[in-house]
This record gives structure tokens, C-alpha cells and sequence, in this order.
């Protein structure tokens, strides 16, 4: 099923245009209240094969709807349109939902992610689409929202995330997929919320999945763990008897060499580290690259038909790629992987910016 969009040469006028949101249904998950909210498109390139120099022109969707647009309504299309106004505005507004509110509290921080303190932190819902702006996309959504809180204790930060899933999928496998979720935060302030820009629009991403929370709390999984009957002959340099286990009859160094990501430097092969947290950084689309050092760590728990996961870490650090928490308020995005929908990678739900403030105690 094919979207068209088209813009009417006789309603276009050569005139930029500034649009307002509230009657477009794509977007009241993004709104909030019942007012109109402006936001001007003159800047964004997305936009600009649409709309031509000149003067800001004031239009409002219900015209739009019935004399601008011919809009295919698959749910699809609907999903693309939304995402393509969210893209159009990323670098002008954050989320017109309430603010996340980071509560100080004394004593030490909460790493479990069901543990009693959190009730101390004020809940928000954040509305997450499925991704669509580029391949591989997601072309069906399976949540709608996620749910976020967060504490401080003065020095560090630690961040609630949660969302409805049926099942806790935490293995990889032929067409299996762990569950995961990452934290955005913006290293410069007119960064998109896609991962950021090229050209400078750099994020940094705080990513946790339940593959590397299972390593953690059942040991690291194997291949004859996942199956039973596998077989191997012969690994060059391994110790113990066939089928080998990793890492425990790899020690001899040259056995590493048939290891190809570890050999490469690959973060995620590291016999030794049982990681659940990962800290990146992008610059738009193709440029997501590892942190040689991390200060974030997260834990995952899946009860009752629900992920919760708390991510935690330095309010400041001198890393130039970590983001600096200050008082006030700051912006935050999400992104949610359900395996067991076939999310991976690009095939993913995110949000756009929403705003959190961090309240000091007098």
C-alpha cells in the first residue's frame, strides 16, 4: 500500500507555512491539551521539497485535510505522516507532555528496579511509534507507550524505564531477538531525536537487552545451551573436551584467533565482561559507535508481563561524549526492542524529545 502526500500548487504559493497540529490524529500522541501549537518549517530540510521561499503563511490542518493533502489512511501511512511531522520539527520543540520529574532523594539510589523507593518518583508516560523514517523500518507497532521515572541523590542519576511485553525474550537464535531499550540525551541542543544529525548533531545513548541481563543473572549462554545436541570437532587451542565451552576452554590466547569479533575489537565479544548497559554515541543514521569507557550501569527485570529496567550513572563525568546532567531541565528520548514482535536493530518503537527537570532539594 502506497502514501502519497501532495501539496496543491495553488493552495503551496510559493509562501513558507506555519502549520498547527491539534486536528491532525497522528499527532495528538504527541500534543497535549487543546490548543494549537505552532511550530514553523522554513528550516527543516525534510520539508523543504514541499514548501517553497518566502513568507511565513499561517495554515491549520482542517484545511489542509480537505484542500492540501490526499492522504492514503492505511495505519501505516498514518504512522509515517506522524513521523515525517516529528522529523519536519525535532530541532524546534521536545514533547508537549508533562515533564519528567527527577526527585533527589538521600541515601543511596535504587538499582533494583522494584525496589520500594521508587514510589518517591512521579510517573510519566511517553507515547513511542514504531520507526519509519528509514530501512529497515518497523511497519506495525506492538506498544504505544513507555513509562519513565528518576531519582538523584546529588552525584548520580538513575533512570525507571518500563513497558508492557507478554513474553521476556532474552536469547538470540534463527529469527530470535532479545527484548532491549536505550536512553537518548542530546550532546548538542538542536540535535534530532533520531539518533541524532550529521554534522555535528551528536547524542548519547545509554542502550541495555535481555540477552546480556540473562548472561548476568544465569551465566553466559552458550551455544549448547540454546542446543542441546550441538557438535564441534575441533577449535585449534582450545582446552578440555569437544564440545567447548567459552570462556572456560579458551584461555590459551591463541585459541582467540578463530573468534573473528573479538579479533576485531568488537565491545559485546569480551570473554570477561558481562556487560548489561552499553554507552554510545551517533551523529545521524550509520554512525552509532561504542564508548571505549562506560560509567552507566543497568538492570533488567521482567515480572507479571512487564519489563522494568533502571539505568544508573554519574550526574557528571570528563568524558566529552558523556552527557552532564545539570539542574533545571534537560531533554530525553527512548527507544524500546521487542524481540518477540521481530524488533532488531532499525525495526524498533522511539519517542521524541521529552523534557525532564531535575529538582534540587533547598
Amino acid at each position: 500500500m502506497m502514501c502519497i502526500v501532495i501539496i496543491r500548487p495553488s493552495l503551496d504559493g510559493g509562501q513558507q507555512k506555519t502549520v498547527t497540529h491539534p486536528t491532525f490524529s497522528p499527532l495528538k500522541k504527541f500534543l497535549s491539551g487543546g490548543q494549537q501549537k505552532p511550530v514553523t518549517h522554513p528550516t527543516f530540510s525534510p520539508l523543504k521539497k514541499f514548501l517553497s521561499g518566502g513568507q511565513q503563511k499561517p495554515v491549520t490542518h482542517p484545511s489542509m485535510e480537505k484542500k492540501v493533502m490526499m492522504i492514503n489512511l492505511d495505519k501505516m501511512c498514518q504512522a509515517s505522516l506522524a513521523s515525517l511531522f516529528v522529523l519536519a520539527t525535532s530541532g524546534a520543540v521536545a514533547q508537549q507532555a508533562g515533564d519528567i520529574s527527577v526527585v533527589q532523594v538521600k541515601g543511596n539510589l535504587p538499582s533494583d528496579p522494584l525496589a520500594p523507593e521508587w514510589q518517591q518518583a512521579p510517573v510519566q508516560d511517553v507515547v513511542v511509534m514504531p520507526q519509519q523514517i528509514t530501512p529497515p523500518q518497523l511497519a506495525l507497532a506492538s506498544i504505544d507507550k513507555i513509562s519513565a521515572q528518576a531519582l538523584t541523590d546529588g552525584q548520580s542519576i538513575s533512570w525507571r524505564v518500563s513497558w508492557q511485553d507478554e513474553a521476556s525474550d532474552a536469547n538470540v537464535d534463527v529469527s530470535r531477538f532479545p527484548d532491549a531499550v536505550a536512553l537518548e540525551f542530546p550532546l548538542v541542543s538542536d540535535a534530532s531525536p533520531l539518533m541524532g544529525h550529521r554534522g555535528g548533531g551528536k547524542v548519547q545513548i545509554l542502550y541495555w537487552k535481555g540477552l546480556w541481563q540473562k548472561d548476568k543473572d544465569e551465566g553466559f549462554q552458550d551455544v549448547q545451551d540454546v542446543h542441546p545436541n550441538v557438535w564441534s570437532d575441533l577449535y585449534w587451542f582450545a582446552e578440555g573436551k569437544a564440545p567447548h565451552r567459552v570462556p572456560d576452554d579458551f584461555k590459551n590466547p591463541l585459541s582467540h584467533q578463530w573468534f573473528i569479533a573479538k579479533q576485531a575489537g568488537n565491545p559485546t565479544a569480551d570473554f570477561n565482561q558481562i556487560q548489561t548497559a552499553q554507552e554510545l554515541v551517533a551523529e545521524g543514521w550509520g554512525t552509532l559507535t561504542p564508548q571505549q569507557d562506560s560509567v552507566t550501569t543497568a538492570t533488567g527485570v521482567w515480572k507479571d508481563g512487564r519489563w522494568t529496567v533502571v539505568f544508573s550513572r554519574p550526574l557528571t563525568s570528563d568524558d566529552p561524549n558523556d552527557y552532564q546532567f545539570k539542574p533545571g531541565k534537560g531533554k530525553i528520548a527512548f527507544a524500546v526492542w521487542q524481540g518477540g514482535a521481530g524488533n532488531r536493530g532499525g525495526r524498533k518503537h522511539w519517542s521524541f524529545w521529552t523534557n525532564y527537570a531535575i529538582k534540587t532539594q533547598q
